[in-house]
């Protein structure tokens, strides 16, 4: 029975502390030890060691887009109108909210699935015949909501620098009501778009917000009862860029307010919003019918954005041109991607559909360049280490081109001290290798420099697979170190987020190429690793795989992937023809099934289904009406019936066997703040029977909890502490009470996990949120602190006690800043706390998780946040146990902060457990303790030390002392102790 200890000193002080401090937190107990009680009884089976996500830069690669395979566009639409041939989508799908001009989807693959009994049907596969984006949208500064004020009569825009110049555009100003109807455009006017502005100035807007119960019909025909504003006139300052509009009021029923509108066609040459397929069907079942989804795939091996691009993001370097390629067409040089010029070499095996031709008409140089490094004391851009050689390779032909190619660096590196490397070209495919030491470090200023590989015409250069890279190990695997990092750890799973939240998708092609090429996005790199580098990486890393793989491929490319995880291919017997997938990894050294190289494999589609930042893979919002039965699925029931049709694809091929079903399990997304059975991961469990999984993100602060961005106070630090407490077992005991009354209602074996956990951070925009350089410094400096380490590891603890399977650790990356688990090599490479704390689980503390019976223990009485309730009596120390046959371990876990509430308290609490059995023939400490306002930024200065505690110092009882490796005060604030009793009897 847990004892009451209201009323003492220590209480009183901390009363007396939190009044002058402000704050209603308040501590209630007394310096008798914490006591408890580990019980022999199993409350949740061994679940294994923890995972972790994969976080961008780990990839042994200095480039993006050297490649050069053809542009993967593909897109998720959401029917809304019933149609023989038309997608009646909203205007800013056909648009991409004025980023696409019309022709981007003409000639598209188009597939359209409907849920039919229950499942998801591919009921019609079909051609776009016409693809429309012409007509009128808000002017920069407005939207459909976002007005002049009624009373207003003129109003100034400014056209953003990268807004394409030397055209035209044309506007009109509308009246908008209260309901945001709009009146039919005014006069228009056509406008050469200024140049670039020589002053700085802002444009004078006087705006008023539209509420709507309902989004504003961009699509909706103008209301003829609103009259138009009269005499609109415009003036352009060259100076500024600033337009300068004015107009007569409209007359009538009262106005909400003015919208100024723009487009890049006249009028007369407007066409609309519409995606047209090429067939009018005979079959009613394969009209076009509200709910369905359309999956668009097309692909370019040209992009010219004068065609493709809206005025609007022109000349916005991710929209323009792809990666690496550094300028668009014009009448000295063009580019296009092309298939490789015969004859190969037999060991270019890794080339990919196609390569970047160069057609040079005159002797102006071209560069493929890319800004990829700076100094130190900066966090974005990586930095070259003197000590490490650097290799950079490609491959190339020439026709007709005299002069060699050269690679060099730029500022802050000087030509003198780095001389550029040169290369002769030839008629004849070669793979070019040179290597690269920098004679210094840069450690002062944030100027980025590039690397850069240029070619110098006239004649035609075809060029493939450019890559920068450490000698260290292959291009796009894992360095030593970090590998090193991986085998240590002990982790169970790494997530592939890289494949994830793309923003056309790509195809399975080119997420099977091999390691050192990369996966393509539209015009973007969507990730450095193809599977054949994370999987290679995974193996040597001695961790299993959690595949996350965006939604897009079609049913027979999910086939196809398995056959590349899990067909063999014998060159005796099998064909390329006949085991395409199978071929190419074979081709890519890989003989054996990478399914036998894993004990599990976990699979999942895309990310946060729910999130609206993931457009549009994503399910929230949607309605869908299967056609037999009439029944309306919503959200994440949707997710899951659509997760069951791709594990049924996947299961259709013929190398899905036993034993890859026995090591694959599937992976639900859920969103964490809903808990009961209407919850949107909840939904999706019970349409996906064959998913293992039901995961959340379950983070200790940051925007995704939508918590104030942390400050190097204590009330943070100990906020951080407080967590587990206060939100996680809640949150938790909440999932395991809907997941019991699930199991009794579907049976399955369904288990809970959690996709992303740790500590969480704010980033600057995101939930309203503003975050200063020094503010994103500040939490790290908490986070990633030895409070940190211990709050995150309770977490997790946590959440094992109470059943949780799966858990997932965000992200193992290295930087600085967010979340990451490393520091960057130059500044020492250590491991944060949190990452720590986890490795040391999983290397020392898994097993059956023993129940735990709390006699007595100092509580807090939590208070109330803008999002966490409060929690009265919130225990400040927490005791886990884990049992493997003869072995246990007891880890002891501090919530308390030193000098805080009360400025006397010195965080020491003693402990006292009693465990259900009386010797053990070993026991060890590994403890994590110190200041725990420490961090790990700059300097490993919080470490884990190992000890040898005497066997004689345990007869069934284990205090925590110095006699037992630590201290007479009893367990330090904010630390962890693990204590290894082995051969216990």
């Amino acid at each position: 029975m847990k004892r009451a200890m209201k009323g003492s000193v220590l209480a009183m002080m901390a009363v007396a502390a939190a009044a002058v401090a402000g704050t209603a937190l308040t501590l209630q107990g007394s310096s008798t030890p914490a006591e408890f009680e580990v019980t022999p009884e199993v409350v949740a089976a061994d679940p294994g060691p923890y995972a972790a996500t994969l976080g961008r830069g780990m990839a042994n690669t200095w480039l993006n887009g050297g490649a050069f395979e053809p542009l993967t566009f593909r897109r998720m639409f959401h029917v809304q109108g019933d149609s023989p041939d038309e997608m009646i989508v909203g205007k800013s799908s056909i648009d991409g909210y004025n980023v696409w001009r019309g022709g981007l989807w003409t000639g598209a693959r188009a597939r359209v699935y409907r849920i039919r009994d229950g499942k998801f049907a591919l009921v019609r596969t079909d051609t776009v015949a016409r693809h429309d984006a012409s007509g009128w949208t808000a002017a920069p500064g407005f939207s459909p909501t976002l007005l002049s004020s009624p009373s207003a009569t003129t109003t100034q825009i400014r056209l953003p620098s990268f807004w394409r110049r030397g055209v035209s555009n044309w506007f009109c100003v509308v009246a908008v009501d209260a309901q945001g109807r709009q009146s039919q455009p005014s006069n228009v006017l056509e406008l050469p778009v200024p140049p670039v502005p020589e002053k700085d100035a802002d444009p004078v807007q006087s705006k008023v917000a539209l509420k709507l119960r309902r989004p504003a019909d961009e699509d909706g025909a103008a209301a003829r009862d609103i009259a138009s504003p009269a005499h609109v006139q415009a003036k352009v300052d060259a100076n500024t860029g600033i337009i300068t509009f004015t107009w007569d009021a409209s007359p009538g029923p009262k106005l909400a307010g003015y919208l100024v509108l723009v487009s890049d066609d006249a009028p007369a040459q407007q066409r609309g919003f519409h995606l047209v397929l090429s067939q009018r069907p005979t079959d009613p079942a394969q009209q076009l019918k509200t709910g369905d989804l359309v999956f668009l795939d097309k692909e370019y091996r040209r992009w010219d954005p004068d065609q493709r691009c809206a005025n609007r993001i022109h000349n916005i370097r991710e929209y323009s041109w792809p990666e690496l390629i550094p300028f668009g067409n014009d009448a000295n040089r063009t580019w296009s991607l092309v298939e490789h010029p015969g004859p190969l070499p037999a060991e270019f095996k890794d080339h990919g559909q196609t390569c970047l031709q160069l057609d040079l008409r005159d002797d102006q140089p071209v560069v493929l360049g890319q800004y990829v490094f700076s100094s130190t004391e900066q966090n974005w851009y990586r930095v070259l280490d003197p000590d490490k050689t650097y290799v950079v390779e490609f491959r190339a032909r020439s026709q007709g081109v005299t002069k060699p190619a050269t690679f060099r660096l730029t500022e802050p590196y000087t030509s003198e001290e780095m001389p550029p490397l040169t290369f002769e070209l030839t008629g004849e495919w070669v793979r070019h290798r040179g290597t690269f030491r920098v004679p210094r470090r840069l450690t002062a200023g944030t100027q980025v420099g590039q690397m850069q590989l240029q070619f110098q015409g006239p004649g035609v250069v075809w060029v493939d697979n450019v890559r920068v890279y450490e000698d260290s190990a292959e291009c796009a695997a894992f360095v030593p170190e970090d590998v090193a990092v991986l085998r240590e750890s002990k982790l169970s799973f790494l997530r592939t987020h890289s494949l994830i939240k793309s923003p056309m998708g790509y195809s399975l092609d080119a997420l099977t190429n091999a390691r050192g090429m990369e996966i393509g996005s539209g015009l973007h790199v969507q990730s450095q690793y193809t599977l054949d580098s994370l999987l290679h990486s995974f193996e040597q890393g001695g961790v299993n795989p959690w595949l996350q793989i965006e939604m897009c491929l079609d049913d027979e490319e999910w086939r196809g992937l398995v056959e590349y995880l899990a067909a063999p291919y014998d060159p005796r017997t099998d064909t390329p023809r006949g085991k395409p997938w199978a071929y190419k990894r074979y081709q890519q050294g890989r003989t054996q099934p990478w399914s036998l190289a894993f004990d599990r494999i976990l699979f999942e589609i895309s990310n946060e289904t729910w999130n609206f930042l993931f457009r549009p893979w994503i399910f929230n919002g949607m309605a869908m009406t299967d056609e037999a039965t009439g029944r309306v699925y919503r959200n994440g029931e949707i997710y899951g019936l659509f997760q069951e049709h791709v594990i049924a694809a996947m299961k259709s091929s013929p190398y899905w066997t036993a034993d890859l079903d026995k090591r694959m399990s599937f992976v639900l997304g859920g969103w964490a703040i809903r808990t009961t059975a209407d919850g949107y991961g909840q939904q999706s469990a019970m349409t996906s029977p064959h998913s293992r999984y039901m995961t959340v993100a379950e983070y200790n602060g940051g925007w995704d909890e939508k918590e104030s961005p942390a400050q190097v106070t204590d009330e943070f630090f100990f906020q951080a502490l407080s967590q587990t407490a206060q939100v996680a077992i809640p949150r938790a005991d909440a999932q395991r009470r809907w997941l019991a009354e699930h199991r009794r209602q579907f049976g399955g074996d369904l288990e809970l996990g959690t996709y992303e956990a740790g500590p969480g951070y704010n980033l600057n925009g995101l939930n309203g949120v503003k975050m200063t350089p020094d503010q994103t410094e500040a939490e790290s400096k908490v986070l990633k602190s030895l409070a940190g380490g211990t709050a995150t590891l309770d977490n997790f603890l946590a959440r094992s006690h109470r059943g949780y399977t799966l858990q997932n650790f965000f992200t193992f990356a290295r930087n600085r800043l967010y979340w990451t688990s490393h520091a960057r090599m130059e500044n020492g490479g250590q491991a944060y706390p949190s990452w720590m704390a986890l490795s040391l689980y999983n290397r020392q503390g898994t097993g059956d998780f023993l129940g735990i019976r709390t006699i007595s223990v100092l509580t807090a009485d939590l208070p109330r946040t803008a999002r966490r309730d409060a929690m009265p009596d919130a225990p400040m120390v927490a005791a886990y146990a884990t049992r493997q046959g003869d072995r246990v371990n007891l880890f002891l876990l501090s919530r308390k902060l030193n000098g805080y509430p009360s400025r006397l308290d010195d965080g020491f609490v003693p402990v006292k457990v009693t465990l259900p059995f009386t010797q053990a023939q070993r026991i060890t400490l590994h403890a994590m303790t110190g200041d725990p306002r420490a961090n790990n930024l700059d300097a490993a200065n919080v470490t884990i030390q190992t000890r040898d505690i005497p066997a004689a110092a345990f007869h069934g009882e284990l205090i925590v002392n110095d006699a037992t490796g630590v201290d007479a005060r009893g367990l330090p604030p904010a630390s962890v102790l693990l204590y290894v009793l082995e051969g216990v009897k």
